[in-house]
Formats: structure tokens, C-alpha cells, sequence
């Protein structure tokens, strides 16, 4: 089945896509700040350090996510925290956590 390349410019075709990127980023907003949440804690603040240091990074290497900041708008940061938050190796940092709370 073809698509006709008129349907997908069509204002019902463009407000579908507007509308799931805006869920995208509510979906992106909604995984940070429960991330961020359980982060915060006093244990896992090393972690929480981490990921803000290589979301800043990130964002500092990246003009794109530098211009979005500066229009206002979130979503590339977010997605940069996004891949931060899932490159993070969780068992072996929570693993660090542990071996420092049995030294101390």
C-alpha cells in the first residue's frame, strides 16, 4: 500500500505528529524527575552527580541542545539526560555505593 506523500503534509497528519512529540517530551520529563527523585537521596547522591555532569557536558558540547536552551524549549536537553540516565552502569555504581557504606 503506498502513501501519498500529500497525506503526510495534511494538518491532520501534522497534528498527530505535534501531538506525540509532545507526549514525547512529558514522557522524557516524567522518566527524569523520577529518576532524579531516587537519585536525590543522600545515598545515591554520587550517582545524581555523575548524570549532571555528563548531562552538562552534553548539552556544553552540543549547539543544538545549547540553541533549544536558549529558545525555551527542553526537549533535546531532556533527551540528552534520557541517554545519560541510560548509559549510567546501575548495578556497578549501586555496587560502589555499597563497598563505600560497608568502609565507612
Amino acid at each position: 500500500m503506498a502513501t501519498n506523500p500529500e497525506d503526510l503534509l495534511s494538518d491532520r497528519v501534522r497534528g498527530i505528529r505535534d501531538k506525540i512529540a509532545n507526549l514525547e517530551i512529558e514522557l522524557h520529563k516524567l522518566i527524569c524527575i523520577e529518576v532524579i527523585e531516587f537519585l536525590k537521596t543522600k545515598r545515591n547522591s554520587p550517582v545524581l552527580e555523575k548524570v549532571m555532569a555528563c548531562s552538562f557536558l552534553q548539552i556544553k558540547l552540543s549547539p543544538t541542545a545549547q540553541a533549544q536552551i536558549a529558545a525555551g524549549r527542553w526537549s533535546v536537553p531532556l533527551a540528552n539526560l534520557v541517554v545519560v540516565l541510560s548509559m549510567i552502569p546501575w548495578a556497578e555504581e549501586f555496587q560502589q555505593l555499597d563497598k563505600a557504606k560497608t568502609t565507612v
